[in-house]
């Protein structure tokens, strides 16, 4: 199946790079689950292992769907950031347009190289790359493209 921003290419334009959201994702809500679950599980084990399991379980399945959901892509042309399934909603912003690429990375993200992006352009034109991989490299790539 084709990414959307390869269904939506101009003539002559071409993909630089399609990121997804991070898979860190995944042990944020291993150890929220977990911790809410020991927390719990100090006043009544039974509950608190049941409550930990089923919150890292809806939690994960909210990772999943945002990393299968979600496209951040950097083209020749253009920025794009597309989610959702049935309803989308998309930003996208030429590169002759953008005024500021910003890096935005939790002390825990800068060890694991995870982060988000902040791209600005006129007005109050923003596009954002929330919880990607590398983030410093995509920032790079947007740069060399202008």
């Amino acid at each position: 199946m084709a990414s959307y921003t390869s269904k939506t290419l101009a003539p002559g334009e071409q993909v630089i790079s399609i990121n997804k959201n991070t898979k860190w994702g995944y042990v944020n809500a291993l150890i929220q689950g977990l911790g809410l679950g020991f927390i719990v599980s100090i006043f009544n084990p039974a509950i608190g292992i049941g409550l930990g399991a089923g919150l890292f379980l809806l939690m994960a399945f909210f990772v999943w769907y945002a990393r299968w959901t979600c496209e951040f892509a950097v083209t020749s042309k253009k920025i794009v950031s597309k989610r959702g399934l049935i309803a989308r909603a998309t930003d996208e912003l030429m590169l002759t347009k953008v005024e500021g690429v910003d890096v935005d990375q939790p002390m825990l993200g800068r060890i694991l190289g995870y982060g988000s992006l902040k791209i600005t352009g006129p007005g109050q034109q923003v596009v954002k790359f929330l919880g990607i991989d590398n983030p410093v490299d995509v920032k790079n790539q947007i740069q060399s493209q202008i």
